[in-house]
């Protein structure tokens, strides 16, 4: 018992914070909490945690309905029906070295384009199948690391302008991909007892930080939080690494 306290103590900040990170911009919940939690519970234990993570912040799509542009999501929503199935058959199938590895090498990109060609555009994704094709690919990723984010990210910033839409048609995306997720996980046998009892107990996390989320989206500099996510990006995908040669 003293054994598995000593994981759920820091498998609950670790939510916490995910699901703080994923309210406040609309994703990086799985970014930010998958690499940590596979250290402590297992690659596949942190994806499927992360999944009931992102699945919470699904209640705030009522209220930012509003600012959902249909239009620009219907196409996504194409390719992560096709591409999040295909995501959890190879999770179910891959061994640990490789989902450590294969997310590293993920946060590694993401960090790389994010920090020196951020202002790089992709005008081919306002085209038809520009959407699809990056749903295909979060879809994927999703499905396989529970981090589908920076796909979304990438087409939602040529196809959408305001903080505001965009962090609706994230937040909508991915509870979308994680609905998805639910029954093909749960029939995969990932929501073993562990899961279940860390979700169970990360309840009051998940509520405090819905609440502050919200309340701190319009408040907090993402210059700086977006520069804390990187260093702990970093950390983790060096981390990853580690463990796995």
């Amino acid at each position: 018992m003293a054994a598995f306290d000593m994981v759920v103590a820091p498998a609950l900040i670790i939510i916490f914070f995910g699901t703080l990170g994923h309210v406040v911009f609309g994703f990086g919940g799985g970014l930010i909490s998958i690499p940590p939690l596979s250290l402590i519970v297992g690659v596949q234990r942190g994806v499927t945690l992360s999944l009931v993570l992102q699945l919470v912040t699904g209640v705030l799509i009522w209220q930012l309905r509003h600012d959902l542009r249909w239009r620009v999501l219907r196409p996504m929503i194409g390719g992560l029906v096709i591409g999040t199935p295909l995501g959890i058959y190879f999770l179910c199938q891959a061994n640990e070295t490789f989902l450590r590895l294969f997310l590293a090498s993920v946060i590694l990109v993401y960090l790389v384009k994010s920090t020196f060609f951020d202002q790089v555009s992709f005008p081919g994704l306002k085209r038809a199948g520009g959407g699809f094709g990056m749903g295909l690919a979060a879809g994927l990723l999703q499905g396989l690391i529970g981090s589908g984010g920076p796909p979304m990210v990438i087409y939602l910033r040529e196809t959408i302008r305001g903080k505001a839409a965009m962090r609706a048609g994230l937040l909508f995306l991915l509870f979308i991909s994680n609905g998805l997720r639910l029954p093909l996980s749960i029939s995969a046998g990932l929501f073993d007892p562990m899961v279940l009892e860390i979700s169970l107990a990360a309840i009051p996390c998940f509520a405090l930080a819905l609440f502050l989320g919200h309340r701190w989206h319009d408040k907090m500099s993402e210059k700086h939080y977006q520069l804390a996510i990187r260093l702990v990006l970093i950390v983790s995908a060096i981390l990853l690494i580690y463990k796995s040669v």
